[in-house]
């Protein structure tokens, strides 16, 4: 549900509330964030968390790193 969304022009935002309603319905307490963006540095734009707003881009490498099942 969650991997699906993750695609060029969706809302960092809308991706991190489908994870918190998954999380929650899964009896889990969600955490703060989805992943961010790895470039020449580890931790970079675009951030898929509850504090930042931005739009995936095409192109855009991501670390996804809460997965459950």
């Amino acid at each position: 549900m969650v991997l699906e969304m993750i695609r060029p022009g969706q809302q960092t935002q809308d991706i991190f509330k489908t994870f918190c309603d998954y999380f929650v319905r899964s009896g889990l307490t969600p955490i703060n964030f989805v992943g961010h963006g790895l470039g020449i540095t580890l931790h970079e734009e675009p951030y898929i968390s509850r504090y930042h707003y931005g739009e995936l881009r095409p192109g855009m490498v991501l670390a996804i790193e809460p997965i459950i099942s």
